[in-house]
């Protein structure tokens, strides 16, 4: 298994459930894929600084540390991408460190 950092936004945009259902859904989607999520840390909602879309103007961070094998990754980023909900995530091998929000 392999441990990786992920950083997920989460668009709630006329959807009725909730961020913690929404971070629910996604810890079950690593643990379908043969993951388990090790540390989360919900960073809150922000805007985006260069908007692409007017439909979506910010969203809810959060970041979640989790183990998986590598060949399970693809399967991951591929049903993240069917679910609209998850709007972006970014998926690197972590280095073990725990998280850690700093004020800026």
């Amino acid at each position: 298994m392999k441990r990786y950092d992920g950083l997920f936004i989460i668009d709630t945009t006329g959807q009725s459930d909730s961020v913690d259902e929404h971070i629910t859904k996604l810890n079950g989607l690593i643990s379908e894929a043969g993951g388990k999520v090790t540390n989360e840390q919900k960073i809150g909602r922000r805007g985006f600084v260069r908007i692409a879309n007017k439909r979506h103007k910010g969203g809810f961070y959060v970041n979640l540390q989790f183990e998986l094998d590598g060949g399970a990754l693809e399967g991951l980023r591929k049903e993240l991408d069917k679910r609209p909900e998850f709007f972006r995530a970014q998926i690197t091998h972590s280095t073990g460190t725990p998280l850690e929000l700093t004020a800026s």
